[in-house]
């Protein structure tokens, strides 16, 4: 069996119960609450350049990466949230 902090079982059940509670009082469109949040697509393609011109950069660690590239991309970005910008890089590495 998977070991699930108890915090996030209790949120994924809440939120399932107000999904089930929306739909018998007769709300249909509830597949926007289940999409993730995805940061721009313009933030997303500069994380990708960002990240791949730092994974060529010899001796320096993963964090130091990590730090450089949300760096770049919140002066790219200044309005930006730094969770957007965050989320981004995440995505660029996977």
């Amino acid at each position: 069996m998977i070991d699930v902090p108890e915090s996030v079982w209790w949120r994924r059940w809440l939120i399932a119960l107000g999904l089930w509670i929306a739909r018998c009082a007769g709300w249909e469109d509830y597949t926007d609450v289940l999409v993730r949040h995805l940061p721009p697509a313009d933030l997303l393609e500069a994380a990708i350049r960002i990240t791949a011109q730092l994974a060529r950069r010899p001796g320096a660690s993963g964090e130091f990466k990590r730090h450089e590239a949300l760096r770049a991309l919140l002066n790219m970005f200044p309005d930006a949230r730094e969770r957007d910008c965050a989320l981004a890089i995440e995505l660029a590495i996977r």
